[in-house]
């Protein structure tokens, strides 16, 4: 019996379980960027780490080697700030390029419909471009921000369409079920009707044939009585004789 109800395939969903990767992502090159902005920070802070890591195993003058690589780490920094700053800059711009280049190639690849579904979200994805690259302005995880805005968008219509679906799918079953069992009843009542219209046949033909009995006795019995009256009525041959 065909399915006349065939919605078709369940639509598709997304969940942040899935978005988790991108967002990862995200997080990284928001994380390098804000780095690269505050490159004039985290730079000197890194060397006076590196070396003092390098100097630390030196048992006798250790101590004093670490705090002179503290100390020249920031007259370094002071004097180089404005150096650093404009390297944090370009930095941060080269790192927010490429953050925002692979986590779209990954949203075409893997969810394409973020964008079909909703092309608001080619503005918002651009704008979050433009935000990661003024200066200072692009220390804010814009990216990662930007992303949940449209990820919270798409779950929300793609949850409120499954809902429909499973709706409209539990609908057409019970339509599904009432048609079937319309049919049977159909069915069943179409074979009682056949059944009757036998019975009353066989019921016909037994009638015609015991009054066909009946006729061929009636006609016997009224041979045998005009047997009988000629018989009565018969006169011998008179003979003469010589």
């Amino acid at each position: 019996m065909p399915n006349r109800t065939d919605l078709g395939p369940p639509p598709e969903t997304m969940t942040w379980g899935k978005a988790s990767p991108v967002f990862i992502v995200a997080g990284i090159f928001d994380v390098l960027r804000l780095m690269c902005e505050q490159l004039w920070f985290f730079g000197p802070a890194l060397v006076a780490l590196y070396c003092a890591d390098k100097v630390g195993d030196i048992a006798v003058v250790g101590g004093l080697l670490v705090k002179a690589c503290i100390a020249g780490a920031a007259v370094g920094g002071a004097y180089g700030l404005p150096i650093i700053e404009a390297l944090g800059i370009v930095l941060a711009i080269a790192v927010g390029f490429m953050g925002w280049l692979i986590v779209g190639l990954m949203l075409i690849m893997t969810n394409r419909r973020i964008f079909k579904e909703n092309s608001v979200n080619i503005i918002w994805f651009a704008g979050s471009l433009l935000i990661s690259e003024i200066p200072f302005v692009g220390t804010l995880p814009a990216l990662s921000g930007t992303l949940f805005k449209m990820y919270r968008t798409q779950i929300h219509k793609e949850k409120a369409a499954l809902a429909e679906y499973k709706k409209k799918s539990e609908e057409a079953r019970i339509q599904e079920r009432q048609r079937q069992a319309a049919e049977v009843m159909q069915m069943r009542a179409m074979q009682q009707d056949q059944e009757q219209a036998m019975e009353e046949e066989a019921e016909a033909e037994a009638a015609n044939d015991e009054s066909y009995a009946e006729q061929e006795e009636a006609d016997e019995e009224i041979r045998v009585q005009t047997e009988a009256a000629n018989d009565d009525d018969y006169i011998p041959e008179k003979r003469y004789g010589t």
